[in-house]
């Protein structure tokens, strides 16, 4: 992003890249079964367990027997929705290439930051729609797990609710960078995004919890 993270972005990278041995720690065309556990695996895992929680709720509010805690399971459900989203869009407007691409990792194209866009903008190419995280972004979305504290069940230190999606995010996303798909600060501008997308619905979520209490 800033030309110093680009440094520590790239010297990052240098670790898994070899070219004496042949390329990058995860060979961008493995598909076996590390690309099954840590890039296929987690997505259905994700999207499966989202669509089950909502035929879940669709399915209580139809029998008239609605979940008590119907509306921060919904919150967290949006935060699930809405961060792959953003980062999804994101990554086909901004025009940034992967470390696999470029010249400095044995790739046929020139480097092309966040920080280069925005410094000069330049024209986009469809080959380069590398920022920010978009795989890692799916595990970030389980800070949507945060809502889960007002279930109040049982007393957690907060900290347990932020566990499962800065864990998720960082482990499909340094998965992406032992590929080359990634740079560190693209999988860190991710977890930002999920931060403030799961933040400010957890602020309207709140807003609406007090109204409803002293309806």
């Amino acid at each position: 992003m800033l030309p110093e993270l680009q440094l520590l972005d790239r010297w990052l990278q240098s670790f898994f890249f070899d070219p004496a041995a042949g390329g990058w720690l995860v060979q961008p065309e493995e598909r076996g079964l590390l690309f099954w556990a840590f890039y296929k695996l987690p997505k259905i895992l994700l999207v499966a367990s989202a669509s089950l929680l909502v035929l879940y709720l669709c399915a209580r509010r139809l029998a008239g027997r609605p979940c008590s805690h119907a509306r921060a399971l919904w919150a967290a459900l949006l935060v699930l929705a809405l961060v792959p989203l953003a980062a999804g869009l994101l990554k086909g407007v901004t025009g940034v290439s992967c470390p696999v691409q470029e010249l400095s990792f044995g790739g046929p194209y020139g480097a092309f930051s966040i920080w280069d866009r925005l410094a000069a903008p330049l024209s986009s190419s469809a080959h380069f729609q590398c920022w920010p995280a978009g795989h890692a972004a799916g595990g970030f979305a389980l800070l949507g797990v945060r809502f889960l504290q007002s279930l109040r069940m049982p007393a957690l230190p907060a900290a347990i609710y932020w566990l499962p999606g800065i864990t998720m995010g960082w482990l499909m996303g340094l998965f992406q960078m032992a590929r080359g798909q990634h740079y560190f600060s693209h999988t860190l501008v991710s977890m930002l995004l999920a931060w403030g997308i799961s933040s400010l619905i957890m602020a309207l979520f709140m807003k609406e919890e007090r109204r409803v209490s002293d309806a």
